[in-house]
């Protein structure tokens, strides 16, 4: 119970910090076009990191973190997500990836811009397997969407 409510007011915590400390970006300088082509006025960008815990025992934050996306995203208050890994805290639980891909729908449905990167705990079964990652995270989920870029090649470096 209280490892509960401590998650519970971290994630209270970082909600309130993200709505008040988002760094803006100029989009044309990532974008190989003149400052000229774009609109000039600079958006924020959201990132999300590690949120696996919350699809493994905490499901109610992740939905409440893509509600929050959501609204705050037709608010004008960022523009871009970023996620940088670990949507799951075991790559091989189904009802993880139904939690996490669930939520990412709302985004989805609501046009709302992100990029997903996969961190280890979404691609470790039986050594180093992208299968399920990709056929929640796959091209295939962002092809139809006017601000998907296109994919990445996945290279991954393991030390020991």
């Amino acid at each position: 119970m209280k490892k509960r409510l401590l998650m519970g007011f971290f994630t209270i915590y970082l909600l309130i910090l993200l709505s008040f400390n988002c760094f803006h970006v100029d989009a044309s300088l990532f974008s190989g076009k003149t400052k000229g082509s774009y609109n000039e006025r600079p958006f924020t960008m959201v990132w999300l990191s590690d949120p696996q815990y919350y699809a493994e025992s905490y499901p109610q934050i992740y939905d409440c973190l893509g509600n929050w996306f959501v609204k705050n995203y037709k608010r004008n208050s960022f523009g871009y997500l970023i996620v940088s890994g670990d949507i799951v805290n075991n790559a091989s639980h189904v009802n993880q990836w139904e939690v996490a891909s669930r939520n990412f729908h709302k985004l989805d449905n609501e046009n709302v811009p992100y990029g997903v990167l996969a961190g280890n705990h979404d691609v470790m079964m039986n050594g180093l397997n992208y299968s399920v990652f990709k056929s929640y995270f796959g091209t295939s989920r962002y092809i139809n969407k006017s601000w998907y870029g296109g994919g990445m090649m996945i290279i991954a470096i393991i030390t020991t």
